[in-house]
């Protein structure tokens, strides 16, 4: 996570930079930028790996009116053309308000100066085997822990091995892809994804004659 420096540079990723303002919704709380991740799109974890076919970043934000100011913390954010939607499919509204120039203060600062943008750069597209079928469904796609190729198996398991004579077994791979653009239910989250060896995908709100909610299906 890279934040603003002492002498006011900005730093952006995925077209959010230090210093905007993100809302959470009409009326929400407002929040200032401190801070953003380098954009990703794998993530591991010593129980898995999710692999994106797009790249996300994370924010850190301060809440704007607190004495203390509070500072909090966004995951997983994509975009989407010119608007931001988190994991879950959630949209955060992003403004940038005018900036007053910030004067060099030393020769270094005529050389590099304050209002320079340093750009974390997106990551390029990860490279799937061709040989695996990453839409197999939960534990069915699997990493080896000993030299890291991805496989498939025809059913689940926890202890996978491909041949490779490594000690070890293997850890499950989740494939996301990112939701259609204009696509807005709400997506389970990763953490909840991987809990209960899911797939990635929008959630229905059942009704008590098994009908879907609308909200679910609204676009």
């Amino acid at each position: 996570m890279k934040g603003r420096g002492a002498a006011g540079r900005i730093v952006r990723a995925l077209g959010i930079q230090t210093g905007d303002v993100i809302r959470a919704g009409v009326g929400g709380k407002v929040y200032e930028v401190a801070g953003v991740g380098q954009p990703r799109n794998v993530l591991v974890n010593p129980r898995y790996v999710i692999i994106l076919d797009h790249p996300e970043t994370s924010l850190s934000l301060i809440e704007r009116g607190q004495p203390r100011g509070g500072h909090y913390q966004i995951n997983d954010v994509r975009r989407e053309g010119g608007r931001w939607f988190t994991a879950a499919n959630v949209e955060i509204y992003v403004e940038r308000p005018p900036r007053a120039p910030v004067p060099a203060a030393s020769l270094f600062d005529l050389i590099d100066p304050p209002d320079a943008v340093e750009e974390l750069a997106a990551p390029a597209p990860y490279s799937l085997n061709p040989r695996v079928d990453y839409h197999a469904g939960p534990r069915r796609v699997w990493r080896c822990e000993d030299c890291g190729e991805d496989f498939n198996t025809p059913g689940p398991s926890f202890l996978c091995a491909h041949g490779c004579g490594g000690p070890n077994g293997a850890i499950p791979v989740y494939y996301v892809q990112a939701p259609e653009p204009g696509d807005r239910r709400t997506f389970t989250s990763y953490a909840l994804m991987t809990l209960n060896h899911g797939r990635y995908e929008a959630i229905s709100y059942g009704t008590r004659d098994g009908r879907h909610d609308a909200r679910a299906e609204a676009a």
